[in-house]
């Protein structure tokens, strides 16, 4: 099946590369795919429809879901560096020992 690109506006074949109709002279401000919806430029659109493969010409061989071709797979995600969060309890226990300090200021304090 040859791909094809049609206008929004007028619904009639354009060239892959036209940024107007010729027919009725819209704009062209992305590609749509008809069967899904996706909208982007037309780079993205070069091998057919990258969520759904429509017009690809490999559509009728793809074995995956689209959504899992498009995620990144963990190899290729690079490792970074996170801070370990603090516990539950870290909170709680530095007011405990905090009010304990003041209080013992404040007492020492009162009996001077």
């Amino acid at each position: 099946m040859k791909k094809q690109f049609f206008c929004e506006n007028c619904n009639r074949s354009v060239p892959k590369e036209a940024l107007t109709c010729p027919h009725c002279g819209s704009s062209f401000q992305a590609v749509k795919c008809p069967k899904c919806g996706f909208t982007g430029n037309t780079d993205m659109f070069a091998a057919g429809c990258p969520i759904c493969g429509y017009l690809s010409d490999s559509f009728a061989r793809r074995t995956v879901k689209p959504a899992e071709s498009l995620t990144p797979q963990p190899s290729h995600i690079p490792e970074t560096k996170r801070k370990k969060a603090l516990p539950d309890w870290f909170y709680p226990v530095a007011g405990v020992i905090l009010l304990g300090i003041i209080i013992a200021i404040v007492i020492m304090y009162l009996k001077l």
